[in-house]
């Protein structure tokens, strides 16, 4: 994981073509970069395809369901497998955090909240849908979506 610093400053460089910053993406994957690609999905707007990408990858990370060491993630028909020395767990509950921490922050557009928003769902991540409810300044849509998937989610047990 200490390559992570070298796989960003290859993203954010503004010579890097898309095809490097596109294999830097794949590595910060690989490697178990969950807190670059935190970074990059709340940070990026220049370049919009390297938010989507880093969100869509937390969200993947988030909702891996086996601990094996022989596990990938899909992200654009392309599968990529991590590293023998990343601790899957891990970074599956580091990245669900920051997909909390991402629809906690204010003046992200609505549609990347949801996306992050969906992913602590699918997951199942109930203590971190629990404290989105109990806060009072999460926005009221947030909200109805975590009553509203539980409610149906109840209806199917």
């Amino acid at each position: 994981m200490n390559n992570c610093k070298e796989f960003d400053e290859l993203i954010v460089r503004p010579s890097s073509g898309d095809k490097t910053r596109k294999q830097a993406m794949r590595e910060l994957i690989k490697n178990g970069c969950v807190s670059s690609l935190y970074h990059h999905a709340l940070t990026f707007s220049r370049i919009d395809w390297i938010r989507n990408y880093a969100l869509l990858s937390l969200v993947k990370i988030a909702n891996l369901t086996t601990m094996s060491a022989d596990v990938a993630v899909t992200i654009r028909d392309e599968e990529i497998i991590f590293s023998d020395n990343v601790d899957i767990k891990k970074i599956r509950n580091k990245a669900a955090r920051y997909l909390f921490l991402f629809v906690l922050t204010p003046k992200k557009p609505s549609k990347f909240k949801k996306i992050a928003l969906m992913g602590l769902l699918a997951g199942e991540y109930w203590d971190y849908c629990d404290e989105l409810l109990n806060d009072q300044e999460v926005e009221n849509w947030v909200k109805q979506t975590i009553l509203k998937y539980k409610k149906n989610k109840s209806k199917k047990i």
